[in-house]
Parts: structure tokens; sequence; C-alpha cells
């Protein structure tokens, strides 16, 4: 399937980045969705097709308000410069703001981080401050803080659908 193809072709470099994981294995996930989504096939990847960058902007949007990743990791997730992501985040209000179908996709995209965070919170056990593992501890609060900043963007997007009927 040609979809497949090129969810691996543009995430195969990224076993080899600083990333953990979870977030390697997120990243891929919304890269699948994504591009299965809008049928992004290997021939499109590396063009500037509104489709094609309007999914990477998605995505990155994604990645950074989840996974809290900096500017230049999701910059080499992308194989691009950084600022080429900070644009990719001044762009996503705009384009969320007057295009359903982006929203839909993006919504999506969050469901998908959702889903996987989900799996880790309920995988784990519940905070025990008498635990001696600060890193344990701090792992989960920063699951915790994803989980509710992704249900703050839900809420954004909610406000986003209103504001755009009230207009």
């Amino acid at each position: 399937m040609k979809d497949s193809k090129a969810y691996i072709k543009s995430t195969e470099h990224i076993k080899d980045l600083n990333l953990t994981e979870k977030e390697i294995e997120i990243s891929k996930a919304l890269f699948r969705e994504a591009y299965e989504t809008e049928r992004i096939s290997i021939y499109m990847i590396g063009t500037r097709y509104r489709n094609v960058v309007e999914t990477h902007i998605a995505i990155a949007v994604a990645i950074r308000s989840n996974l809290f990743t900096t500017y230049m990791a999701i910059g080499k997730i992308f194989k691009k410069n950084h600022a080429t992501i900070i644009h990719y985040m001044k762009v996503h209000d705009e384009v969320l703001r007057h295009d359903k179908k982006y929203m839909e996709l993006y919504r999506r995209l969050e469901d998908v981080v959702r889903a996987k965070i989900d799996e880790d919170r309920w995988s784990e056990k519940s905070i025990d401050f008498k635990d001696d593992d600060k890193d344990v501890i701090i792992k989960r609060l920063r699951s915790e803080n994803a989980r509710l900043r992704l249900n703050l963007n839900k809420v954004k997007d909610d406000l986003y659908n209103i504001k755009s009927i009230v207009e």
C-alpha cells in the first residue's frame, strides 16, 4: 500500500534521533494516521503540495503541544530547519480557524496522542508520594500534564468552532 510506504519512508530516520521510545512511537503513529487520512503517497514526500504541508503542520503541532519536544528536535523529525517548525506553529492557528478539513485532521491526531498517553497512564500505578523514585513521579506528572494540555486544546478547538459559527 502506497500510504504505508510513505509513512515508513518519512519516519525511518527517527530511530536515530535523540528521542525517547515513547516520543518515537507517538511520532510514528502520528505520521501513519495523518498520511493514511490525507492519502499522502511516497511520491508526495518532499513536495510543497498544500495537503502535504498542512499535514506536516498538524503533525508538528501535535508533537510540540503534547510531547513538549524542542523546535530543533521536531525539525529533525521532518528534516527541516527549526525556523520552519516555528513557522508551522504560527500558521496552525490560522489554518485551524478557516479549514474544517484541517481541523478534523488535527483533532484526529490529538486523539492518537491521547490514546498513546492513556495507554501509559493506565499501565502505570497511580502516584505514590512515598515512592523514593522521583523520576517515576516526574514521568507520571508529565503524562498527566500532557493529558490536561490535550483537553485544553480540544476546548480551544471547540471555541474556534463556536467563534466561526457566531461570525
